[in-house]
């Protein structure tokens, strides 16, 4: 078996969400094992700039193309991109999104280069899952949850060309912040119990249903932290929700922050951290507080049905019910043994599963036998 040593990610964005910070996972874990890796990505924006701080080799393409489906711009952009990428030698390329495979996937058939897209998402589009099957054993494809996996195959996908590898997310580096010091920074009291949810505001995570469980759990002394925002890409749905704290009569209850390069240091202050997404692919967010020993109150969907054991390293809930999330929190925010077992649950699942070392051996593991 050939062993990997050189590959070409693609990414279609240059903002920061779950998929980008996988990649930066991928591209440090990687470089740490002498694979030398090179990010095709759009070329200003924050993970630009964050790969470049790791010493990552970049190639700016515009975003446009990257993203583009149609036909003759991919072979068009396949003329324009490989005098750039082949100095590389690129063993592989891989497409960090499926909302930018086009361009890797036809350009690896037409170098005959393999190829790998990760799918992270639900959406199913038509032309997309033709491709994987027209291309494959060539082109395979990494789901990030069996949930996905299942998605595409009755979409009409080859489970046999379909991989489930889970996200792994490396244990947050020690911090120098007490709960004092974030409470002061924010203006948080710091008596009462913190909860929080991580993450871009967006109008499928929760945010909304978490704010109403807020408002039914008054007699309680909670503080819920909002780490994250809409990172300008959904304002109004970003105002909304602080309307809808303001309107609750909730704002000494709720702090704002904005985004957070460096979550993990507010998150390691917290007592529950809660994922009420409507629907979540994997939900990073989740192995992320594991990885800090918190105990998680997540939806009952998708990844968060993989990654949380419940009644051992979480609570699962119905997507959608503030009633169902309010009853949940009641539960751990009045039974410190149960929070602290959880945590530690947690952590120990987060290590044998969802850490750094299980996810870059199965992903060099999944490279080698492409190639």
């Amino acid at each position: 078996m050939a062993t990997i040593t050189r590959v070409a990610l693609f990414s279609p964005t240059s903002h920061i969400g779950g998929a980008e910070r996988n990649l930066l996972v991928m591209c440090q874990a990687l470089k740490d094992r002498g694979i030398a890796c090179v990010v095709i990505l759009p070329p200003e924006g924050v993970l630009m700039d964050a790969l470049q701080g790791m010493g990552i080799a970049t190639i700016g393409f515009p975003e446009t193309e990257l993203k583009s489906g149609q036909i003759i711009r991919v072979l068009w952009n396949c003329l324009r991109l490989w005098p750039r990428l082949r100095k590389f030698r690129p063993q592989l390329l891989h497409a960090n999104s499926i909302f930018g495979m086009y361009l890797p996937v036809i350009l690896g058939s037409v170098t005959r280069i393999p190829s790998v897209v990760h799918w992270a998402d639900f959406d199913t589009r038509t032309g997309d899952i033709q491709l994987v099957k027209v291309t494959a054993p060539r082109n395979r494809v990494i789901a990030v949850s069996d949930a996905i996996r299942e998605t595409l195959i009755t979409a009409g996908a080859k489970g046999n060309a379909i991989t489930v590898i889970h996200n792994g997310n490396p244990t947050p580096d020690p911090t120098n912040d007490s709960r004092t010091d974030i409470a002061t920074e924010f203006s948080i009291p710091v008596a009462p119990l913190w909860l929080g949810i991580t993450g871009r505001i967006d109008d499928w995570k929760g945010h909304g249903y978490l704010i109403e469980a807020m408002a039914l759990l008054k007699e309680l002394p909670l503080h819920l932290i909002i780490l994250g925002g809409g990172n300008g890409r959904h304002p109004a749905f970003e105002a909304g929700i602080r309307r809808q704290v303001i309107e609750l009569g909730l704002s000494d209850r709720i702090t704002f922050t904005g985004f957070q390069s460096d979550p993990a240091r507010i998150v390691r202050c917290l007592d529950i951290v809660v994922c009420p997404s409507d629907y979540e692919p994997f939900g990073l967010v989740a192995t992320e507080a594991m990885a800090l020993a918190k105990p998680v109150i997540a939806s009952a969907t998708g990844g968060f049905l993989e990654t949380i054991i419940p009644g051992e390293t979480g609570i699962l809930v119905p997507p959608k019910s503030a009633t169902d999330l309010a009853a949940a929190i009641r539960q751990l925010a009045t039974d410190d043994d149960l929070r602290h077992t959880m945590g530690i649950r947690g952590y120990q699942r987060y290590l044998d599963r969802f850490s750094v070392r299980p996810f870059i051996d199965s992903i060099t593991a999944h490279y080698n036998k492409a190639i």
